[in-house]
């Protein structure tokens, strides 16, 4: 009754697997998830994006590579559910944050088969699998909050999901120069090990109150931090190879270094999902890499 759909409706379906998700299949999961009525829009909004051919759930839940979905919503139906978006954003206590992100997670097991030995293959995981799920503390302005980033209006509440690795913490207590703090996060982007750097992938930026302000007050604009962090995150495959990363070729992925001398870790300035949240401190933020 939380939504307008009939309990059969389809939501989405895997075919590589053969399942789909119904709406009844996925309030049965919220329900054992611990969600109030009134979060399951967002459950069900999240599983559409989930199981929409873009995001390729088919791989996101099978791959080795052991990503969470991370559910990032933004828009007034977040504080309207209680959903929490400052102090401890990516950790416990909030029972919105924690019970969506948890439903979307037992779907994707009881109704998608994503069981580890089976047909999710995650090498290792991470905790974000049991639930990665936050709310945008809204920008002031002239920074514009994700949805309006993404095209909609500031009366919509919208729900962006990636398939990621776990979050890193992003510590710059001391500056407030504007390339020194985005540098920071660039450093925690293009580190080696993680998967992603040189592939061009994705990857989200959760800006903290102090970073943001120092950036936003300097006068740069999100596209401006968006292309700056995309720019700055390029690699090359000297790097990569000092640390005993060989650039696959001509496979899955094909490293081979552009015109000058690096790879791209994100795709595009448009790949990175920009956000701010997260509570007071002497200078935190996080990088969440897909």
């Amino acid at each position: 009754a939380a939504v307008d759909a009939e309990p059969d409706e389809v939501i989405g379906s895997v075919p590589e697997r053969n399942r789909s998700v119904t709406v009844e299949q996925a309030a049965v999961n919220a329900v054992m998830a611990g969600c109030r009525p009134e979060y399951f829009p967002i459950v069900v909004t999240a599983l559409g994006a989930m199981l929409d051919p873009a995001f390729n759930a088919n791989a996101a839940l099978t791959s080795t590579g052991g990503a969470a979905t991370c559910i990032v919503v933004s828009g007034p139906l977040a504080a309207e559910i209680g959903m929490n978006a400052q102090g401890n954003v990516l950790g416990a206590g909030n029972r919105a944050n924690a019970t969506i992100g948890r439903a979307v997670r037992l779907v994707a097991r009881n109704v998608l088969g994503a069981i580890a030995g089976k047909f999710d293959a995650s090498s290792f995981g991470h905790p974000g699998k049991y639930t990665l799920c936050f709310a945008e503390d809204e920008p002031p302005a002239p920074w514009e909050p994700l949805r309006v980033q993404l095209g909609y209006a500031h009366e919509d509440t919208t729900v962006t999901i990636m398939a990621t690795e776990g979050p890193r913490q992003v510590a710059n207590h001391l500056s407030e120069v504007p390339e020194e703090v985005l540098r920071t996060f660039v450093s925690a982007m293009r580190v080696p090990a993680t998967h992603c750097t040189g592939k061009g992938a994705q990857g989200i930026v959760v800006m903290g109150p102090e970073h943001a302000m120092a950036v936003r007050q300097a006068g740069w604009t999100q596209r401006e931090v968006r292309e700056f962090l995309c720019r700055e995150s390029r690699i090359s495959p000297e790097e990569l190879a000092a640390y005993g990363v060989h650039c696959e070729v001509g496979n899955q992925y094909n490293m081979v270094a552009e015109a000058d001398g690096r790879m791209p870790t994100i795709a595009t300035p448009d790949d990175i999902v920009l956000v701010t949240a997260g509570g007071p401190g002497p200078g935190w933020s996080a990088y969440i890499p897909a």
